[in-house]
């Protein structure tokens, strides 16, 4: 990769921590609005429980699957594709009329936006240079913090405005802003063509095998686990159990992302 302007890069940053906002805001908006989808669907905790567990199998599984293969192409062109197909899914989720449906599209929008997080690292890891590469990532991981901060509050006034609908719609309207940035900025990246073709078995053997992994494996399935068997219910917990009204939510979020 060429030397990069620093002006370049960092319009490279905030496209990148852009990309990593509107895919993270996409899944965590799912909770606080948790209340709204259990009205609107005439569905209990268990089935509501089911739309977010949905999202994030379908990612898992299609990161499991992409990561085998993303490698062989150009990693401009894995972005575009994954991004469009995100940001129309994410479409469908606003336009769902009925539980099934919705369910459906959360699948969708979970195996496209599921590759989003490690498309993004890996493009850090191949334009930026050792030395600032962990700038880089520093500035695009805020992107999860300024979701909690600004983005879930915004979320929850843009449903008062209108309904749970509106932040979908506002999601996948920043995504269509986003795609032909994307086009126009982001360079090709085929240098990890020329290493030549790994054996999608290899690699499997390769992430299973070393003991170092199964640490990183448990470590964060014991972080992430519990906190998720809460955090989706809380919105439905402090409407219906305390009897908070609905309008607070977006402050008590706004307060709680700080």
């Amino acid at each position: 990769m060429r030397s990069l302007s620093a002006r370049y890069e960092n319009l490279l940053i905030f496209i990148l921590a852009a990309i990593q906002f509107v895919h993270l805001l996409d899944f965590v908006i799912m909770m606080p609005l948790s209340p709204q989808f259990m009205e609107y669907f005439h569905i209990g905790p268990a089935r509501f429980g089911l739309l977010v567990s949905a999202y994030t199998l379908s990612a898992g599984i299609s990161s499991l699957l992409g990561a085998l293969y993303i490698d062989r192409f150009d990693r401009k062109a894995v972005t575009l594709f994954f991004f469009s197909g995100f940001t129309v899914a994410t479409l469908f989720c606003a336009l769902s009329p009925t539980y099934e449906i919705f369910l459906t599209a959360r699948v969708v929008s979970g195996a496209f936006g599921g590759l989003m997080a490690s498309m993004v690292m890996s493009i850090i890891g191949d334009v930026f240079p050792p030395e600032r590469r962990g700038t880089a990532t520093g500035y695009v991981m805020m992107a999860f913090s300024i979701v909690t901060v600004i983005g879930v509050p915004l979320g929850l006034w843009l449903n008062d405005l209108s309904s749970w609908h509106l932040p979908f719609f506002f999601i996948a309207g920043l995504g269509l802003l986003l795609i032909p940035v994307i086009v126009l900025v982001l360079p090709r990246m085929r240098g990890h063509l020329d290493e030549g073709v790994v054996s999608p078995f290899a690699t499997i053997k390769a992430i299973f095998t070393l003991p170092q992994h199964w640490t990183v494996f448990a470590f964060t399935i014991t972080t992430v686990m519990p906190a998720f068997m809460i955090i989706p219910y809380l919105a439905a917990y402090m409407v219906s159990n305390v009897g908070i009204g609905d309008e607070y939510l977006k402050h008590i979020y706004g307060v709680g992302g700080f």
